[in-house]
């Protein structure tokens, strides 16, 4: 068995969460990001429950396996969002390298690119998510950074305390 991990900022996953739960079908919400942040975000009440407790469980996982089996990494491939949005083609093969034997052909690692595009996704996904006939947004920007355009200063100030004390997972 392999695993592939992929995180993201907790700052920008908060507002993605945001977002998500703003044009959900079942559950939409109508407060400000602040309210959000405060009364779900930090909390753990949002869908997955909190960022901090995943990747508790998921890097005492990584810890676990990582130094097993043969090839890169071992049994587990922990990604950064913004690794893989940096430089998607590296990131495309980073994962095919720890999946499979050989290294992956070029036209395949084009192709993968090419259906990976935000743009595309958008289309694809978006189009099939449907609620009661309603669209449901699935795919928004596929950012990374885009915290510093929601999070208020007092905002930013208490997360980045609330991380600091939750992040000691020792």
């Amino acid at each position: 068995v392999k695993m592939i991990l992929v995180t993201r900022n907790p700052m920008d996953n908060a507002v993605s969460k945001y977002h998500f739960r703003k044009k959900h079908p079942r559950q939409p919400i109508d407060v400000p990001f602040h309210d959000f942040l405060h009364r779900e975000y930090l909390n753990g009440k949002t869908s997955y429950g909190s960022w901090w407790d995943w990747h508790k469980g998921w890097l005492k996982t990584y810890e676990k396996y990582a130094g097993e089996g043969e090839g890169f990494d071992g049994r587990v491939l922990f990604l950064s969002y913004k690794e893989m949005t940096a430089d998607k083609r590296a990131a495309i093969v980073k994962v095919s390298n720890f999946l499979f034997k050989d290294p992956p052909l070029s036209e395949v690692v084009d192709k993968v690119l090419e259906s990976t595009q935000i743009d595309g996704m958008k289309t694809k996904f978006d189009a099939k998510e449907t609620h009661d006939n309603q669209k449901f947004l699935k795919v928004r920007k596929g950012g990374v950074g885009n915290w510093k355009d929601t999070f208020e200063e007092e905002d930013v100030v208490v997360f980045k305390e609330y991380h600091e004390k939750k992040s000691k997972w020792s």
